[in-house]
């Protein structure tokens, strides 16, 4: 589960990469009300498939927010 406040309606990317860099999935994209926000990740990629356990990366950016967190997927 990631979880997300916004102070005010803003255009949303919420994407996980591989600590390589490579874009695994976008979780959240377009416009986002203001409040709290959960997304659920099940541990796929953007064609379906289950990624290993291991460190990823999770971006999001709101408007001029930009932020970047590890998390770690055990399977």
């Amino acid at each position: 589960h990631i979880t997300y406040h916004l102070p005010r309606s803003e255009d949303v990317r919420l994407r996980v990469y591989a600590l390589t860099g490579q874009l695994i999935r976008t979780l959240e994209g377009g416009i986002v009300p203001a409040g709290m926000h959960t997304v659920v990740w099940d541990g796929r990629d953007e064609v379906g498939q289950a990624v290993g356990s291991g460190v990823y990366l999770v971006r999001l950016e709101a408007g001029d927010f930009v932020d970047s967190k590890r998390m770690i997927l055990l399977r």
